[in-house]
C-alpha cells in the first residue's frame, strides 16, 4: 500500500480484503497445530541456550533474498496488469 501511494497508483488491496486473506491463510496452519498429537516428553527436554541465535545469518539472508524476489515479482506483475487492463 505504501509503494502504491508513493508511486501514485491505485491501492492493491482494501483493508477488508487484507483481513479476508489473513483469515484464509491463517486457518489451515491453526487447524494443523490444533490437531497435532500431544508430546508427553516435551517437559523433560533441556531448555535451549539463551545465547543461541534464533535466526542464523544463513536463514536471515535466505529470507531477505526470497522476500525481495517475491516483492519485485508481484509488484511488477501488478504494474503490468494495471497498464494492460486499467489504462
Amino acid at each position: 500500500m505504501l509503494y502504491s501511494s508513493l508511486a501514485n497508483l491505485p491501492v492493491i488491496f482494501s483493508a477488508v480484503q487484507l483481513l479476508f486473506i489473513n483469515l484464509l491463510t491463517d486457518s489451515l496452519p491453526s487447524i494443523a497445530v490444533g490437531v497435532e498429537p500431544k508430546n508427553e516428553d516435551i517437559l523433560d527436554e533441556k531448555p535451549r541456550d539463551p545465547n543461541e541465535a534464533i535466526l542464523t545469518k544463513r536463514f536471515s539472508s535466505k529470507l531477505l533474498i526470497e522476500g525481495v524476489f517475491n516483492c519485485c515479482l508481484y509488484y511488477n506483475r501488478f504494474l503490468y496488469r494495471i497498464k494492460r487492463f486499467c489504462f
